[in-house]
């Protein structure tokens, strides 16, 4: 039988900006990060979790793990 395991990897980084609210300094790196000014790497690692999907996600020709 073959499972579909998802991987999720969590990146997260915290970037200190000057402004003059909460919302201004989300608003600024929101612009930043579009414009592929913050780019988070291996780095930046915080998480990983494991879930066996309960759909069936295998499709023939797909890589599987022995």
């Amino acid at each position: 039988m073959i499972y579909c395991v998802e991987v999720q990897e969590t990146l997260c980084r915290i970037i200190n900006v000057k402004a003059e609210s909460g919302v201004k300094a989300l608003a600024k790196v929101e612009t930043e990060y579009k414009a592929s000014n913050i780019v988070l790497d291996s780095g930046d690692f915080c998480d990983v979790r494991f879930e066996t999907l309960e759909d069936d996600h295998y499709e023939e020709g797909d890589e599987v793990l022995d």
